[in-house]
């Protein structure tokens, strides 16, 4: 995927008392991982602003940035800089000086061009981002990195091309999809293939290179208990996704898991889901399409990879979830005990004789640290956006891949296990939700709304239906 551009243009400053933009906003596409294009003359009229905004769209501007750095008589001219397809930001500074003459009246300019787009043309329903301060500040850095970071995930949602690969896994029907809806709406492209190719190359491997990988994944375990067949059988599913992936130039996978990795694999393939993720190649288990979307959008506002989680427990003394899944772990998220290697962690009842459970699957739990949530609904009208904080207890859970999430905020808003609850089943929540490090929870609820996705609110709990 490639890095967001965003364009820089000025409004005329006869003063030359503005301060200058250019080295804290290149320290911010250092740190933000986007490239800056400045235009190098003001524009004070329309038809200036029509040339800046074609020298953009030539060089593939995903977002202007408006600097209003002098005032302007032509409202119009922001007209031209939102109708190539880029987003917009509009950004005012505060004065140099506090006393006699105004020199730059930029907030006037400013509130010209809002006013232009959210009123004079509010039929047209232009969206745009306001911003405020000099680009060294807090409050201009803070929400212009929410912006940047919405704006990459939009760009890695739009045109991006997903690979439903054995279709959804059998009786997940919650997962299923309309494909023209999503594409429409998303503007992603959903491919549909079987799973037997990636069989048939999974087994063509050279057996010298499956073992070393297999050796790579087990050397870097802190426990292991399962074969070294199931170890390479794995290994070969990993090396078949990744070739998938990247020899057809897709940016996701959404792979099932059963029946037919048993009947043809004899394997579950949880650990190499897992390892995948952890690698850089964005997979959905089961089957899950938006699920895959969710971990693309996510990974992207991050920089950092994400997975796939279900809500298996609450705990409503500690005011905490437990996200868990069965095995689909990234080593890189364990905690100091690291990861461990073992078949897949059903549970048999006392007495009775364990199925044959081939394959690997992972067990770790999480390393405390703030982590962002998001499931895309109703092929993708609706979205759930949580924030909260991995923490180690009350207790290490249960077997697999798992952590305690509190310090909830559903939508920006502090939310409790059970009216987090309350939002999953009245919007009828699928059971997969994608998770990444870090809380970029403001930068995913702006991205649904350039979307134009509604993001699901919080209700307070009541006893009553």
């Amino acid at each position: 995927m490639s890095r967001i551009k965003v364009g820089l243009v000025r409004t005329n400053d006869r003063t030359g008392l503005a301060p200058d933009p250019l080295p804290p906003l290149q320290e911010l596409s250092t740190r933000l991982a986007f490239d800056l294009i400045d235009y190098p003359e003001p524009v004070s009229d329309p038809q200036a602003a029509q040339e800046a905004a074609a020298a953009f769209a030539e060089q593939g501007v995903d977002l202007v940035l408006l600097l209003c750095q002098g005032f302007t008589i032509h409202g119009e001219l922001v007209i031209p800089l939102v109708e190539f397809g880029s987003k917009l930001a509009i950004w005012a500074i505060p004065e140099p000086t506090d006393e006699g003459p105004l020199p730059l009246n930029s907030m006037t300019a400013f509130n010209l061009f809002t006013s232009v787009l959210g009123n004079t043309l509010r039929d047209r329903h232009i969206q745009f981002k306001w911003l405020y301060g000099n680009a060294d500040s807090p409050v201009f850095q803070d929400r212009f990195e929410v912006t940047v970071r919405a704006i990459a995930a939009l760009k890695a949602v739009h045109d991006a091309q997903i690979a439903v690969v054995g279709g959804v896994a059998m009786g997940f029907v919650n997962l299923n999809y309309d494909k023209a809806d999503v594409e429409e709406r998303l503007g992603v492209h959903v491919d549909e293939i079987d799973l037997q190719g990636v069989f048939k190359q999974a087994k063509a491997y050279p057996q010298d290179q499956v073992q070393e990988l297999a050796a790579e994944i087990k050397g870097k375990a802190s426990s292991s208990a399962v074969t070294d067949e199931m170890m390479t059988t794995s290994a070969r599913t990993i090396m078949a996704l990744r070739d998938t992936l990247d020899e057809q130039g897709y940016d996701a996978l959404a792979v099932s898991c059963w029946p037919a990795f048993q009947e043809d694999m004899g394997i579950f393939p949880c650990l190499a889901y897992g390892w995948l993720n952890d690698t850089g190649t964005i997979v959905s288990c089961e089957g899950d399409m938006l699920g895959a979307v969710a971990m693309l959008a996510l990974s992207k506002a991050a920089d950092d990879k994400a997975m796939l989680m279900d809500m298996v427990a609450l705990n409503q003394e500690e005011d905490a979830i437990m996200w868990w899944h069965c095995g689909v772990g990234l080593p890189s998220y364990a905690d100091d005990e690291g990861y461990g290697l073992m078949t897949y962690p059903a549970y048999i009842p006392p007495g009775v004789e364990p199925p044959p459970m081939p394959g690997v699957a992972v067990d770790l739990k999480f390393r405390p640290q703030p982590a962002t949530i998001l499931r895309l609904t109703d092929d993708g009208q609706q979205a759930l956006i949580i924030s909260a904080d991995i923490v180690e207890g009350p207790d290490r859970g249960f077997t697999g891949v798992r952590g305690w999430f509190t310090n909830l905020r559903l939508a920006g808003e502090p939310a409790t296990p059970l009216e987090v609850l309350d939002a999953v089943v009245r919007h009828g929540i699928e059971h997969h939700y994608a998770i990444v490090r870090g809380d970029v929870s403001e930068a995913m609820i702006e991205f649904a709304h350039w979307m134009g996705i509604e993001v699901i609110q919080k209700r307070p709990y009541t006893n009553y239906l």
